[in-house]
């Protein structure tokens, strides 16, 4: 995170921020320079317009930006806090991991619903078979039954002939 605070004038009164972070400044030393002068052309304006936004209110705001790189685009966000009569603090957060991690999360949870969806699609179409073939199984045991049954008969009938002729 940087941390900043700039008088009314956008002159930076103190900046603090790991080395390791990359927010694309244009110079290392910022203390006593216009904040306007250290930042990105593509976000002058916005933040042009929170500063004044933040003194004309004397409330806070935030908004996010981006930055288009060489490879990819970073993502950052920012609040903008008065502090007393003629200091604002600024806090700079990037945030490009974090849309790197929501982005793969909507893309998973988007896969899992289509994943869902085909999974209920197929689960629906066996069991559509199944029932198909129960209906079957179910025809042809009645029709095995009902074909059986005069032979069947007659095999009784036989069978009780031979054991009354022969008891």
């Amino acid at each position: 995170d940087v941390l900043m605070i700039i008088d009314n004038d956008g002159i930076i009164l103190d900046c603090r921020y790991p080395l390791t972070e990359d927010l694309h400044f244009n110079t290392l030393n910022h203390v006593g320079k216009l904040l306007y002068d250290c930042i990105n052309e593509q976000i002058k304006e916005i933040f042009k317009t929170s500063v004044e936004k933040v003194k004309h209110n004397k409330t806070s705001s935030d908004f996010e930006y981006s930055l288009d790189m060489i490879n990819e685009v970073h993502f950052y966000e920012a609040r903008i806090i008065p502090l007393r009569e003629n200091q604002i603090m600024m806090i700079i957060r990037n945030m490009t991991e974090n849309k790197r991690i929501e982005k793969a999360l909507r893309d998973s949870e988007e896969r899992y619903k289509m994943l869902n969806e085909d999974l209920e699609r197929r689960v629906t179409d066996r069991t559509n078979e199944l029932r198909h073939a129960y209906k079957e199984l179910e025809a042809f045991s009645y029709s095995v039954s009902h074909d059986l049954r005069t032979p069947l008969r007659a095999i009784d009938g036989y069978s009780q002939i031979i054991s009354e002729e022969y008891s």
